[in-house]
């Protein structure tokens, strides 16, 4: 890709995460977030989404607090867009609104 001159994009760095993600190699997600700093790519919510699902499906619960503090190094939040990723990647539905909490909402 390089030797073509063309750049890794999200969707390259989201291949790779998940490449890492499906061999169970933790460590090369922290490669890859960390060839993403070093081509000044700031990861985005989706990509770090990726990384912590990788984490957890593997079990690699020590790697989380890193992960997280390198989530604030970039001032990315853990905000309803991540945890919306991260619930899709690990298998689940985005919890919808019940009743109570939409009256809540239109208060």
């Amino acid at each position: 890709m390089e030797g073509d001159g063309l750049e890794p994009d999200e969707a390259a760095y989201c291949a790779a995460i998940s490449a890492c993600k499906s061999a169970g190699e933790i460590e090369r997600v922290f490669e890859v977030l960390d060839f993403m700093d070093l081509r000044g790519h700031s990861p985005s919510t989706a990509v770090y989404a990726l990384a912590f699902a990788a984490c957890l499906e593997h079990e690699a619960w020590d790697v989380l607090p890193f992960l997280l503090k390198r989530m604030e190094g970039h001032e990315t939040k853990a905000d309803a867009d991540f945890f919306d990723h991260l619930v899709r990647l690990l298998g689940g539905d985005t919890p919808r609104p019940g009743p109570f909490l939409s009256k809540r909402l239109l208060q």
